[in-house]
């Protein structure tokens, strides 16, 4: 290696590590941002046989704004209930605001005015992570990681990553073990370029794998199924 080529490389792993030092004072820089969302003190749920049904969801009169001014509301005065165990599916065009429910329902956001009621107590008054515990939420941009098939879907509940009995039942839930055993390594398939090495349909599949954990008392879907088939569609509500 001549000194040219040496002093080049070099110069390059400098840039590289000045890079991820940059990325890394940006994480924590994220980190130590104060979080505006009051955390709440009631245990969820306070029984955990209250979660065999599921869990209700009741909007009253809730309306939100993502700007400070209040001017523009992305929901206004919306009411609604889903009960225990009832499969509900919100239509709308495009910004219509049904993104904006989900987080609302998981306190990404509080709302402006109103209220969001869990089980018929107040979501505001609950503790968070408990909340974001008990719930699980897919939107419409998910990740596939550089990884095996198993640990893309193990990940989605670390608790239970080693457990390949609860993989394999997350796939079926999820629509896409036989698609996962038709592979010539199963779950042991590297996926060494997400956005190439699976097809559309199956990288949906890879996100319903990331929110789904087994045992789950309610998943709330906001992605486009037109790729699922329709056993696939019916596997996923249930």
């Amino acid at each position: 290696m001549s000194l040219s080529t040496a002093l080049q490389q070099l110069g390059n792993g400098i840039d590289q590590a000045a890079r991820e030092l940059d990325q890394l004072r940006q994480l924590y820089e994220f980190l130590e941002k104060p979080n505006k969302i009051k955390d709440g003190s009631t245990p969820f749920p306070e029984n955990q046989a209250d979660l065999r049904q599921g869990i209700s969801v009741e909007f009253k009169n809730v309306s939100f704004s993502y700007t400070q001014d209040g001017k523009k509301f992305a929901l206004r005065n919306v009411s609604f209930k889903i009960e225990q165990g009832q499969l509900c599916v919100i239509v709308g065009e495009n910004g219509s605001g049904k993104s904006t429910i989900l987080t609302l329902i998981t306190r990404i956001y509080d709302i402006t005015e109103g209220q969001i009621l869990l089980n018929g107590v107040d979501l505001r008054t609950l503790k968070l992570e408990d909340v974001r515990k008990t719930i699980a939420v897919l939107f419409q941009e998910y990740t596939i990681y550089p990884l095996t098939l198993r640990e893309n879907i193990g990940y989605g509940d670390p608790d239970n990553a080693e457990d390949m009995d609860m993989i394999q039942r997350a796939a079926d839930l999820g629509g896409a073990g036989e698609f996962i055993e038709s592979l010539p390594h199963k779950f042991s398939t590297y996926i060494v370029r997400p956005e190439r090495d699976i097809e559309f349909g199956a990288a949906s599949h890879g996100s319903v794998f990331e929110g789904k954990k087994v045992d789950f008392s309610k998943l709330k879907l906001n992605e486009d199924v037109s790729d699922f088939s329709g056993g696939q569609k019916q596997r996923i509500a249930l």
